[in-house]
């Protein structure tokens, strides 16, 4: 153990090895007006990274250290998730040590948790879990069979949906968020953040986002990803009516506004997030390259995208439907030939 050196102020300083950084030897420094208090403060140090590297801390130790390791890189509304997830999720693992952890516990532990929560948020779980302790012991086997992923169907807002709830929500404060969202795809927490700046003749610059922090406080952050650094483009009308509207309520406010909205105009029931789904439904049937739709919409993969309109708009899908059903029936029946194969016929005989 190093052993502490008096310094001219007349306190004691000593100093560990903690790591090797671009090739060179770093040191943790530990001063006390005593002798034994340095020395005492190394000692516990040291001690502590070995349990580090060993594993013998437990699961709620390695989850802690892990989220606080990360905190000035996450979002302040990821970091809240993650602490609230910490104190309430897996814990019948908190106190095992992770050299100690097996898979049958592991895996007890996600059947457990999918009995009260989707598969989605069991798996969320299980990857904090596994970060955490992955972080501490590299070499631990914590696999586990996970709940299969559920494929929502959600109810997409129709274009006659878009158009009653606009004619309802002019002149409100909820106009200018609907507005935005549905013909320029931007989030609550986006619009919140917004501008009267923001705006151009064009458009609008999405730069910025408003989220809660871990004392449940609004804040202004920078996008989660490089995708959300955009520009939307926007009809000219739509500038000049959401120009007016801004600066818009925080993003709870936003969602009781929407909701509202809808009850008082009698459409179904749909999240403000759908409004997204809407936008990105609506250039795909436009036949909008995927890259422009990502761009406008910040997504940062073609698969989320696909996700997101993987159906087209109902009403779109039941025009579609209503032609193959006509065409099939006339085919299956007696009636006349039908009409898309007479076209075809006709256009064959002419050439």
């Amino acid at each position: 153990m190093a052993k502490a050196k008096k310094l001219p102020s007349g306190n004691w300083n000593v100093k560990v090895f903690s790591h090797i950084e671009n090739g060179k030897r770093k040191y943790e420094s530990f001063t006390a007006e005593s002798k034994a208090e340095a020395e005492y403060l190394a000692s516990q140090f040291k001690h502590e990274k070995e349990e580090r590297q060993s594993g013998n801390i437990t699961v709620k130790e390695a989850m802690d250290r892990y989220i606080e390791s990360r905190k000035n890189i996450l979002s302040p509304s990821t970091y809240r998730e993650y602490s609230k997830s910490v104190e309430r999720d897996l814990t019948a693992l908190h106190n095992v040590r992770i050299r100690a952890l097996t898979k049958e516990q592991v895996q007890k532990a996600i059947d457990q948790e999918a009995k009260e929560h989707s598969p989605k948020t069991v798996r969320n779980m299980y990857a904090l879990f596994a970060a955490s302790v992955k972080m501490f012991d590299s070499k631990v086997d914590i696999s586990a069979k996970l709940p299969k992923k559920q494929r929502i169907s959600r109810y997409i807002p129709t274009d006659a949906d878009i158009k009653k709830l606009l004619e309802y929500v002019a002149g409100k404060p909820i106009e200018a968020p609907v507005l935005l969202a549905a013909t320029g795809s931007l989030r609550r927490s986006e619009i919140a953040a917004l501008k009267p700046d923001d705006l151009t003749d064009l458009g609008v610059i999405v730069n910025k986002a408003m989220v809660e922090d871990i004392n449940k406080q609004w804040v202004i952050k920078p996008p989660k990803t490089n995708a959300g650094y955009r520009f939307s483009p926007l009809p000219p009308n739509v500038v000049e009516r959401v120009r007016k509207g801004l600066p818009t309520p925080n993003p709870t406010i936003i969602y009781h506004q929407f909701s509202n909205a809808l009850k008082a105009c009698g459409l179904p029931h749909f999240r403000f997030h759908d409004l997204r789904h809407y936008y990105a439904s609506t250039l795909h049937a436009l036949n909008v390259p995927d890259k422009y739709i990502m761009q406008n919409g910040g997504w940062e993969s073609e698969q989320v995208l696909h996700n997101v309109y993987q159906h087209t708009l109902s009403n779109r899908a039941e025009q579609e439907n209503e032609k193959v059903i006509n065409y099939f029936e006339a085919i299956a029946g007696k009636d006349k030939t039908p009409k898309m194969q007479h076209e075809m016929q006709h256009k064959e005989k002419s050439i």
